[in-house]
């Protein structure tokens, strides 16, 4: 799509390693770099892990998947070549999940930004240096490929050390190594509750990261209070699984039930294609 915003994941084959050193991974930064400039990408962020890699890319033009293939299937071409393989590297097609309307902007850059924190491979994402986030904050300078402009559109900030500085602030807040899993919305009231209503109309069967679904979600205490109705109950054991991204775990402990009986709930409304459906 012509001027869309994806967030894109590619995982090796099986789930092996696709970067066994840092040749690699310095090999596929540039790729990544040509690319951008072959296909017009502005590439937001991006990070290098073992076994698979995540970008937040911006098309110019309608040609997100013409971009990756090259990508993918260059360097592909590469490692085999290298390390003395042959066969599929990567996993199948590469996944994108659209960014609409930017709402996920800042989420989807500090979901792969902090990649590295949540796999517990580093304690601060400056640590990692296959990834962004030391050109994003200001710590070297960034390749002439990376695209910064979103910080000043997501932070403000008068200029662009402003935005990169309050950035660095917001992960590295006490919760921040958590900011990967609640992914806090930004903006008052009226912008959660949009947000909530996109997720809610448009993207509840969407294959997106659960840490997008729990955008400003509510608390479990205020989706169920005492005494509500069983089929209220039940429209809400959906919601609070297939849009705010509770696990079915999470959900069954407030509700003193066992897992599998919510896991019933859910597949029952979805087969229904109802949320007033009522569980026997």
């Amino acid at each position: 799509m012509r001027g869309a915003t994806y967030h894109v994941m590619s995982r090796g084959n099986r789930k092996a390693v696709i970067f066994e050193d840092d040749a690699d991974r310095r090999r596929f930064a540039r790729l990544l770099g040509e690319a951008a400039g072959r296909y017009r990408l502005l590439c937001h962020s991006y990070c290098l892990m073992g076994n698979h890699y995540h970008a937040v890319i911006e098309c110019s033009d309608a040609n997100l998947s013409a971009a990756m293939n090259w990508l993918n299937g260059v360097f592909a071409q590469y490692s085999n070549r290298r390390h003395g393989r042959s066969g599929h590297l990567l996993q199948g097609r590469f996944k994108s999940v659209l960014i609409g309307d930017d709402i996920y902007l800042r989420a989807a850059n500090t979901y792969v930004l902090m990649n590295p924190v949540k796999a517990g491979l580093v304690e601060e994402p400056s640590e990692w240096k296959w990834s962004s986030y030391r050109a994003t904050v200001g710590m070297e300078a960034p390749p002439c490929w990376l695209d910064l402009s979103w910080l000043n559109w997501v932070f403000g900030g008068r200029t662009l050390r402003d935005a990169q500085l309050s950035f660095k602030e917001f992960v590295s807040r006490p919760d921040g190594k958590n900011l990967c899993e609640e992914a806090l919305v930004f903006g008052d009231q009226t912008q959660r509750e949009t947000v909530r209503a996109v997720i809610g109309t448009t993207l509840h069967q969407a294959r997106l990261p659960r840490e997008y679904r729990a955008l400003g979600r509510p608390a479990l205490s205020e989706l169920f209070p005492r005494q509500l109705p069983k089929s209220d109950r039940n429209t809400q054991v959906l919601r609070a699984h297939v849009v705010h991204g509770y696990r079915l775990a999470e959900i069954a402990a407030c509700l003193f039930v066992h897992p599998n009986t919510i896991g019933r709930i859910v597949q029952r409304l979805r087969t229904r294609g109802t949320a007033g459906a009522n569980e026997g």
